[in-house]
């Protein structure tokens, strides 16, 4: 179910994308404990669905359930560079708020996100062969974009720098 509505989302099908999520979302609910990855990833699923339609104030507590949730596994002291879905989360809740115009809320989830992408990219860099390195770097989120656009509002001088020399934000 979640591969269907998946599929429909990336065919901009969001509607259709949005009403599959929502019954992967209850399955997950009756399947999962409360705090499994499971969940928080189907939870995050629906919520970029509605976000996609421009849905933000339905899509935020779906968000922001999923955030509870990777943040209760992936405690940022034990897993500095969360997880995937802990990113993506970060960057959906950022890019949510630098689309209603909220720069100073979305700046702290974008900044994170970056931050724990960045270190996602020198894991990769470390181990991986420079072709797969390269494949890795061409998948990343499009949270990038948003967090310049935020970032260059909020403190303009720091911005570039950041992301160059990956500080993720902290320069």
């Amino acid at each position: 179910l979640n591969n269907l509505a998946s599929l429909r989302y990336d065919q901009c099908e969001y509607a259709k994308a949005e009403a599959n999520f929502r019954d992967a979302l209850a399955i997950a609910r009756a399947l999962y404990p409360q705090r499994s990855v499971g969940l928080a990833r189907s939870l995050r699923h629906l919520g970029a669905a509605l976000l996609a339609q421009g849905e933000y104030a339905k899509a935020k507590p779906y968000l922001l359930e999923a955030l509870a949730i990777y943040q209760a596994l992936y405690p940022k002291d034990r897993y500095p560079r969360g997880s995937p879905g802990l990113t993506e989360n970060l960057g959906d809740l950022g890019s949510m708020l630098q689309a209603q115009g909220e720069y100073a809320k979305a700046e702290p989830y974008l900044r994170d996100a970056l931050a724990m992408e960045q270190l996602h990219q020198y894991s990769v860099a470390e181990w991986a062969a420079e072709a797969q390195a390269l494949n890795f770097a061409a998948s990343l989120p499009s949270f990038l974009d948003d967090f310049l656009s935020v970032y260059t509002a909020v403190c303009p001088t720091t911005a570039l720098p950041m992301i160059w020399f990956g500080s993720g934000g902290r320069l």
